[in-house]
């Protein structure tokens, strides 16, 4: 009997120290979901995240988009005038002349939407 309360003991001091640790773990937020997002709108030519108009040349209109990705630093929509129903999306997620840090950036959205898989516009899962 003895050896069951000891072992009780022992299992119940390993999961109190064990639940101490799951607060270490660091959650690094994803873009997947906010690029998710943007291919979701691109069948409807981006109009629930054009935002007001930027630029506007002979070639294009540019405009703001309302979702600004996780990290990101700018993010616009550009539309093509000369051919139809032709539109573009970008985000600036880093600024920087250094390419360590460049690379580093890189890696780290690469990791977030690699193999990632996105529902688009109702249709079967696109990876």
């Amino acid at each position: 009997m003895k050896k069951i309360y000891a072992l009780l003991l022992i299992f119940s001091f390993h999961d109190l120290t064990a639940q101490t640790k799951l607060h270490v773990f660091k959650i690094t937020p994803s873009v997947k979901a906010d690029v998710e997002k943007v291919a979701n709108d691109y069948y409807s030519h981006f109009d629930y995240l054009k935002g007001e108009q930027i630029d506007e040349t002979a070639q294009s209109i540019e405009y703001r988009c309302k979702l600004l990705p996780q990290g990101a630093l700018e993010s616009t929509i550009t539309e093509f005038k000369n051919q139809q129903n032709v539109y573009s999306w970008q985000a600036v997620m880093l600024n920087t002349e250094d390419f360590n840090k460049a690379e580093k950036k890189y890696k780290e959205l690469y990791k977030q939407l690699d193999g990632s898989s996105f529902m688009l516009h109702g249709s079967k899962s696109t990876i």
